[in-house]
């Protein structure tokens, strides 16, 4: 995920959609309540921007609720934090409003391919926005060479998003949470109505993007 985010624009085949933005690699060493919430609350202590969750939880807990909500309403000094969180690759019982990816300061994320067909089963309410997933990402070894990875579903999509997240919020600091969801959601190809159960409101167009950064930077 980090490839995505952050690869340097250097003599590398793959560049990054934020190469100058300081990443704070933080292990989540289990699925334990205790183990998540303390994850979080590494990312509020080092006061992060934007938070790229690209695992998937089926149930979120009371605790866990309580705190993506205080650092989604008061991180970025009462800006609030952007938490983008992957909205899974298969169909599950487990009703949306559980996930994590549905909590209502969450940016949930689906994948799609290059050219915005659906790639996996994963539908729901929550899903608010869909982005491609593929993409090779590079290793350079101490020989020089290259070795190729692929970044596959809705976790390399909400690398993606992440990634435009930061960017964003580099050239437009002043944003608040809510502001910065509304210039990436508007950041689309519209999807047709009976597809945005898959899609969110839509797929995510860099051109798109570029348009309102640049409307941005000028207020």
């Amino acid at each position: 995920m980090a490839t995505v985010i952050g690869t340097q624009h250097n003599n590398a085949e793959f560049h990054g959609l934020a190469p100058k933005t300081h990443l704070l690699a933080i292990e989540l060493t289990g699925s334990s309540i205790s183990d998540i919430l303390k994850t979080l609350n590494i990312a509020k202590q080092k006061k992060s921007d934007v938070i790229n969750l690209s695992w998937e939880l089926l149930f979120t807990s009371y605790p866990v609720r309580k705190a993506i909500d205080d650092i989604a309403s008061n991180g970025r000094n009462g800006k609030g934090t952007i938490i983008v969180a992957a909205a899974g690759n298969t169909i599950n019982e487990v009703p949306g409003l559980y996930r994590l990816a549905s909590q209502p300061k969450v940016l949930a994320v689906n994948a799609v391919t290059v050219d915005g067909k659906i790639i996996n089963k994963t539908q729901g309410d929550y899903i608010d926005i869909s982005a491609p997933s593929f993409f090779n990402t590079f290793e350079v070894s101490n020989h020089g060479h290259f070795a190729s990875n692929r970044v596959a579903g809705s976790s390399g999509a909400t690398a993606v998003i992440s990634g435009f997240a930061t960017l964003l919020l580099s050239a437009c600091p002043h944003l608040t949470r809510d502001a910065a969801f509304s210039y990436l959601l508007t950041s689309i190809r519209l999807a047709p109505k009976e597809k945005q159960q898959y899609l969110g409101v839509g797929v995510f167009s860099d051109r798109k993007f570029y348009e309102n950064l640049h409307f941005c930077m000028k207020q």
